[in-house]
Order: structure tokens, then C-alpha cells, then sequence
């Protein structure tokens, strides 16, 4: 029998043992996989997203990372509205290649429901950097046109809509109830994007401002003749200026001239976030970390304890003309073994608990989480195996201090 036929006879004497201390390092794995993969997915997603805008004009009462988690992300409610008149300046201002209107504050099925103009769908785009505006299928609503939508990929995955379909949305973004009495009919489908466009609903700004209840106000402020976008305001506007330099100065402008509306650096607000983030997810990878090691320490323990338990057996092999290294060998294969199968049953549970959360998490969060092998398995098996070596020195470098003769002498 070769050097991995007793490595694996070895395992199978100790089932109980050998089953828990590869469920131990499993489970460090699956933990572990799912701290970085969920890192990284949130970081890459909220990091690209937050590259679509140079800059963000939202509420004076609003928080900036609630501003751009509202606008970007569609998280969250806005804080007030921003005057229609700060977007007309925007799109006037030299300095500024394209000004992006939203209001919110209506849904469909839960889906949020933006009213802004077709430049969004040429500006913003998806993972791989493609223009959300070439991920469509069918058309782009007209800007003042008639009643037009586009929606997302999980829109289409959570309800009935279909190109063609026509609907009513709910005022409210959690279990709305009151439905205006508009229709839309969906123009456009987006394909899955890996952005939050996959979870909202699109329609053109001028007919947010149709909608029943959307003017109120409007005879205070001037009657019939007063435009009812003023009255209302927008909840954001998405600034993409000619040069990113300017994004400070543009800031800056806004913060000194007292405007009716703050500026927020998208860019900024989400890397403040992720440092926040960051230390929650040091906490958690440390404990996978942590089980990690307990595992190891128990594989430590189990050979060596079966080390002790099989003294006579190593003395018989040493004596019918096994080297030295191959007893070496068969406990270093023993460990090593034992902590790749562990890590491979926990790579597999890894992905298949990311598949299970990744819809939840980018309904609930907008960001996109990688699901399937990938560098970091490679990076997480290669550490393994450093540490299967680790772990099995000990217990390997004890079987070849047994007394050779000794035990055949006991045993005779």
C-alpha cells in the first residue's frame, strides 16, 4: 500500500474525529469566503456606482450619504426636495457635461419608481463600464413624451411587466396602498446590469409631474399658469461634469454660496461608508480566522494522539522497509488531507449560502455579489495547503521518534 493508501486508512480509522475536524475547517472556509466575497462584492458595486456622478444636488436638510444612497442606490427615502430652477442652472453651467433630474416616492411591487430623463441611461452604466443605454431591449422613453417606462431585470424576474405591459404605480415605497390612477406602458427592458438599475422603474420626469397629488400646491404658488415642477422640486439631481478636477470647486461653490440645496461628492460619501463597513468586516473575518486555527490546533491533537495510538504499527512498517520519510510522509498526507477536503466541503458551502443570499442582498442593498469559483477559492486552497503542512509537522516529525524496537519487542 502506497504512501496516500495509508494517509487515507489513517483518516478512516478515526471517521468521528476526522468528520468533525474537516467540518470544523469547513465551516472557517464557508465563513471566511463569505466575509471576502461580500467585501468585495460591496465594494466593487458601490464603488462603481458611485463613479457614475462627479457630483450630487440633494435636500439642505439631507445627510450626503443618505442623499447618494438614496439617488444612486435607490435606499432609503429623500429628505426634501432640491428646486427645479438648481436643475435648469446645472444643465446651463458650462462647467457641467450632463445634469440628471430624479424624483422619487412611488413604487410598484416594492420596485422604486424614479422619474428622471433618458441622459441617466447614457451616463450611468453597468459593471463591465457599457452605457445602461446599450443594455436595453426594446426603446428609451422620449424626455416630455407620453407615458413610457424601463425597467430592470429584477423587475422583470418580480413582476407581471413585460414590454408592452401597462400599470399603475402606488404612492409610498413600503407597502403602498394608495394607487394613482395613470398608466404606463413599458417601452424598455434592461438587462441584468449588476447594478441597482436592475431593481427600479424609470419614466420620464414630465410624467411624475401628471400625476395626481404630484402638484400640490400649485394654486399657492401661482395658479393654473405656475410650471408644477417648481412647485414640487426634484429629489436630486446627478451632476457629470466636463473634468472630475472641477467636482471640489463645484462643491465648494455650493457650500459657500448657500444655495437652495447641498452638493455631495458621491465618490467621497461611499469610501466613508466602506471604511465604516471595513471594520465590521475585519471583526468577522478574525473569527473566521479563529475557527480556522481551533480547527488546526484539533487536527494537531488528533494525530497526535493517533500517533501514540499506533506506535506498534510505525515500528512494523519502519521494520518490513519503510523509509523514515515515507512515515514522514503518510501523517503530512494525513493533515494535509484532512484540511483540503474540509476546505473544499467549505468553498462549496460558501457559494452555495452566497447563491442563496446574493438576490436578498442585491434587492436590499444594491450591490452585486460574485457567486462561483473565482481567485479567491485559489487564494483560500493555496493557504490551506500551507497549512495542512503547518499543522502536520508536529504529529510527523513525533512518528519518526518512535522507538523501533521497543514496540516490536512489546509486541512479540
Amino acid at each position: 500500500m502506497g504512501v496516500f493508501g495509508l494517509a487515507w486508512r489513517g483518516i478512516g480509522r478515526r471517521r468521528l474525529m476526522s468528520g468533525l475536524t474537516m467540518l470544523s475547517v469547513a465551516l472557517g472556509v464557508a465563513l471566511a469566503l463569505a466575509v471576502l466575497s461580500l467585501r468585495a462584492g460591496v465594494r466593487e458595486s458601490y464603488t462603481g456606482v458611485a463613479r457614475g456622478y462627479d457630483a450630487i444636488l440633494g435636500p439642505t436638510h439631507g445627510s450626503p450619504l443618505g442623499i447618494v444612497l438614496n439617488t444612486m442606490f435607490h435606499l432609503g427615502e429623500a429628505g426634501g426636495t432640491v428646486p427645479w430652477e438648481l436643475y435648469e442652472e446645472a444643465r446651463n453651467d458650462p462647467r457641467v457635461a450632463v445634469a440628471v433630474p430624479y424624483a422619487v416616492g412611488d413604487s410598484f411591487f416594492g420596485h422604486p419608481v424614479v422619474g428622471t430623463s433618458s441622459d441617466l441611461f447614457r451616463v450611468l452604466t453597468d459593471r463591465a463600464g457599457t452605457p445602461l443605454e446599450q443594455r436595453l431591449t426594446g426603446a428609451l422613453f422620449e424626455d416630455g413624451g407620453p407615458f413610457e417606462a424601463v425597467i430592470g431585470s429584477r423587475v422583470l424576474a418580480d413582476t407581471p411587466l413585460r414590454l408592452g405591459a401597462r400599470f399603475r404605480v402606488a404612492h409610498g415605497t413600503e407597502a403602498a396602498l394608495e394607487e394613482h390612477a395613470e398608466e404606463w406602458t413599458v417601452v424598455g427592458v434592461l438587462r441584468p446590469t449588476g447594478t441597482p438599475a436592475d431593481r427600479a422603474i424609470y419614466i420620464p420626469i414630465d410624467t411624475f409631474y401628471e400625476v395626481g397629488g404630484h402638484q400640490r400646491g400649485a394654486a399657492q404658488r401661482g395658479g393654473e399658469g405656475h410650471d408644477a415642477k417648481e412647485v414640487l422640486g426634484l429629489s436630486a439631481v446627478g451632476i457629470r461634469l466636463k473634468a472630475r478636477i472641477l467636482s471640489l470647486r463645484f462643491l465648494d461653490e455650493y457650500r459657500s454660496e448657500r444655495k437652495a440645496a447641498q452638493c455631495v461628492l458621491p465618490q467621497d460619501q461611499v469610501r466613508r461608508l466602506l471604511d465604516i463597513v471595513g471594520d465590521v468586516d475585519r471583526y468577522f473575518e478574525g473569527i473566521a480566522w479563529l475557527v480556522l486555527v481551533v480547527a488546526g490546533l484539533g487536527i494537531v491533537v488528533s494525530l497526535t494522539q493517533a500517533i501514540l495510538a499506533r506506535r506498534r504499527e510505525i515500528a512494523i512498517l519502519r521494520s518490513l522497509g519503510a523509509r523514515p520519510w515515507q512515515v514522514f510522509a503518510v501523517v503530512l498526507l494525513e493533515a494535509e488531507l484532512l484540511v483540503l477536503l474540509g476546505g473544499v466541503l467549505g468553498l462549496l458551502l460558501g457559494h452555495l449560502g452566497l447563491a442563496l443570499l446574493a438576490p436578498t442582498i442585491l434587492e436590499r442593498f444594491g450591490a452585486l455579489v460574485a457567486v462561483g469559483p473565482g481567485l479567491a477559492d485559489l487564494r483560500i486552497l493555496g493557504i490551506l495547503a500551507a497549512a495542512g503542512v503547518l499543522v502536520g509537522w508536529p504529529p510527523a516529525a513525533r512518528a519518526l521518534r518512535v522507538p523501533v524496537a521497543r514496540f516490536l519487542q512489546a509486541g512479540s
